[in-house]
């Protein structure tokens, strides 16, 4: 088993999730450890996340973070609006994690277009601590945003809370 604690101290389980290797995961984080995550973040059905995010580093570690958590599950990873609108309909998760800032279409345009096509909760994943880009994301009809330098165990409660109902923000 590995876990991982983050830059607070908080750790965070890194199991076998959806098949994807814990071991991938934890390279993306401060240091690994032997101990279990907290039972409030697994202990409900697994959200089922899709990932928009241009950078294949923060891409490739966000869906390796969720697949290596027990209780959340990748289901869809796109490095485009583009590409995520054309097949995430297909197989539908139960909460989006998208970037504001892509390339060709912004993430904003995109919230937009996935609220219009399915009702989930969006996240809006950003570098951006700008209230003009959040608040255009919320508008856009985003159920909360992060900041990309949120802790680990924070952005897996925050999916959960989305899933839940909730709006998480950073």
């Amino acid at each position: 088993q590995v876990t991982v604690r983050d830059e607070r101290d908080h750790v965070l389980d890194l199991g076998t999730g959806c098949g994807i290797q814990a071991l991938h995961a934890s390279r993306h984080s401060r240091r690994v450890v032997g101990t279990d995550i907290s039972r409030r973040v697994l202990a409900r059905n697994a959200p089922r996340v899709a990932l928009i995010e241009d950078i294949r580093e923060v891409r490739e570690g966000l869906a390796a973070l969720i697949n290596g958590t027990r209780g959340f599950c990748c289901v869809g990873s796109y490095y485009s609006m583009e590409a995520a609108l054309s097949e995430i309909v297909k197989d539908p998760p139960n909460v989006i994690l998208t970037d504001i800032g892509l390339p060709g279409m912004s993430g904003i345009r995109g919230i937009e277009i996935l609220r219009e096509r399915l009702n989930l909760p969006i996240l809006a994943l950003t570098v951006y601590d700008n209230d003009d880009q959040v608040f255009a994301a919320l508008c856009a009809g985003a159920s909360g945003y992060l900041l990309k330098n949120t802790a680990p165990v924070r952005l897996l409660e925050s999916i959960r809370e989305a899933v839940d109902g909730g709006a998480p923000m950073s």
